[in-house]
């Protein structure tokens, strides 16, 4: 039986070529298949469990038996980023603004091999009103503290994750549907690690932070509810005269 054989990157540097085409007798399986390169190749069985077999572009187990004409894969590891690196000194940049988010400019030095930025816009509706339009949002914050909080979520970030740069930015004022509220943007050596922390930064941001929304309806207006976070906050007790 002839299959088509195929190799990929370190795997086809070490048998010279990067694909062949091979006979096999009997009714051979993908672990017959790589049972001859093992043999034929000094050192191909210390890959051992680092190989993967696909049949026709799908991944197989050794069992699995082969067809006359098949393309067969051996699948070394797929390099899509991994491995301990030194902790990087992140470019941090924080803005609370009156006027709309400028466009994310790229980020140079070669650092990072991730950018995940997530963008919060105005919708038209509201879970806590379905049955009314929003037609735009009101922003309002203690500037001061929300500046710092905002800092204070960067380095948090920062210091749990392997970060090149951050991007923390909020609007203020009145808002259009459409429009962006909210900017957060990451770079990091490694994907896991940029979506780790974008995710941590709104989800943390959105309940840290004192800022404040009014929704705008076409029949009206009202403050939205919010949350202290987890273990802060306290209630005053109502005076008794």
């Amino acid at each position: 039986m002839r299959v088509h054989v195929m190799f990929f990157a370190g795997l086809a540097a070490r048998l010279g070529c990067r694909d062949e085409e091979l006979d096999l007798p009997g009714a051979p399986t993908a672990g017959d298949l790589f049972a001859h390169y093992a043999a034929r190749t000094a050192d191909l069985g210390a890959w051992g469990q680092a190989l993967l077999v696909a049949v026709n572009a799908e991944f197989c187990d050794p069992a699995t038996l082969l067809s006359e004409g098949d393309e067969v894969a051996l699948i070394p590891p797929m390099s899509g980023g991994s491995g301990a690196e030194p902790a990087p000194t992140p470019e941090i940049l924080i803005h609370l603004l009156r006027a709309p988010l400028p466009p994310l400019e790229a980020w140079a030095g070669g650092r990072h091999g991730a950018v995940v930025c997530f963008e919060g816009t105005v919708r038209n509706h509201t879970p806590a009103a379905p049955e009314r339009a929003v037609v735009g949002l009101e922003y309002e914050a203690y500037e001061r503290m929300a500046v710092r909080q905002m800092e204070t979520l960067a380095q948090q970030a920062a210091a749990q994750w392997p970060l090149t740069h951050l991007h923390l930015a909020h609007r203020l004022g009145y808002l259009a549907v459409g429009e962006v509220s909210v900017r957060i943007a990451v770079a990091a050596p490694h994907r896991a690690d940029a979506f780790a922390a974008c995710r941590f930064l709104i989800d943390t941001l959105k309940r840290s932070v004192p800022i404040w929304k009014k929704e705008h309806f076409s029949d009206g207006s009202a403050w939205a509810d919010g949350d202290f976070p987890e273990g802060q906050g306290f209630v005053l007790a109502a005076h008794k005269g």
